[in-house]
């Protein structure tokens, strides 16, 4: 069966993909979890119709649909309101590449555990202000993994379950459909810590948004909701959440 017709067969399950719950943290990952999460992905491989799947350090997984081919990643550093830090980064790197080469693999859908989307860029806990000059960007783990996601050739999906803040939007532009729940939000405060938008944010935002729906939270740091959100474009859906904490009806 190829890749495009499991998409379509599972493009239901994708919009009504559950929102894993939390799981307590109680220390900040320093360091890549990568032997965690190879173990985590094998056992994917091997058993892809076990919904959940062993735990990772900064990463959730469960394999959904039909046939196990979607694969459910959630940011899980919830006593940092899954804050990105190196170690995250880099373990979503390895993810992506990992799924881009398994054929068990039809689409990805990313969310996060908690009450929060991701809190943004982990500033006590990143290299992105490292005032070492010789490393780019483009070297460090936040940039490898920007181009991994730029590259990545499946279909990649987006599940908002709270508020989004920094990267945790500007990722939101190089995915294939985003939907969000009532209580999300959206929020770019470069301005506030000196920092320019990232991710090509100010040419997709605008692109996208439109010239001064973008300028209003790149550059005033506005936050938006909802229903705003689905508006300017930045997702296609508000899902209503069920009375399990998930979103729609996938046990």
């Amino acid at each position: 069966m190829s890749t495009t017709v499991r998409v379509n067969q599972d493009h239901e399950q994708i919009s009504t993909i559950i929102i894993p719950p939390n799981q307590p943290q109680s220390n900040i990952t320093r360091s890549s979890s990568s032997s965690s999460l190879k173990t985590a992905y094998n056992f994917g491989i091997k058993n892809t119709y076990s919904p959940s799947l062993p735990p990772t350090t900064t990463l959730k997984l469960a394999r959904r649909g039909t046939n196990g081919t979607i694969l459910l990643v959630a940011l899980h550093r919830p006593s940092v309101k899954n804050a990105f830090n190196d170690a995250q980064y880099s373990d979503l790197t390895l993810l992506l590449q990992l799924a881009a080469v398994d054929p068990t693999v039809s689409a990805i859908v990313l969310t996060g555990t908690g009450d929060y989307f991701t809190s943004g860029a982990d500033l006590r806990d990143s290299s992105m202000l490292d005032p070492d000059t010789e490393s780019s960007m483009l070297e460090r783990p936040a940039g490898v993994f920007m181009m991994q996601l730029l590259g990545f050739p499946k279909l990649i999906c987006a599940a908002i379950n709270g508020p989004a803040v920094g990267i945790g939007v500007t990722l939101l532009l190089h995915c294939d459909v985003c939907h969000c729940t009532p209580k999300a939000t959206f929020w770019t405060p470069f301005t506030r810590i000196a920092l320019v938008p990232e991710f090509c944010s100010s040419e997709t935002m605008v692109e996208t948004m439109g010239l001064s729906a973008a300028n209003e939270m790149l550059i005033f740091g506005k936050k938006i909701g909802s229903t705003r959100a689905v508006e300017v474009g930045l997702c296609s859906e508000v899902v209503v959440e069920d009375g399990n904490g998930g979103v729609g009806g996938d046990p």
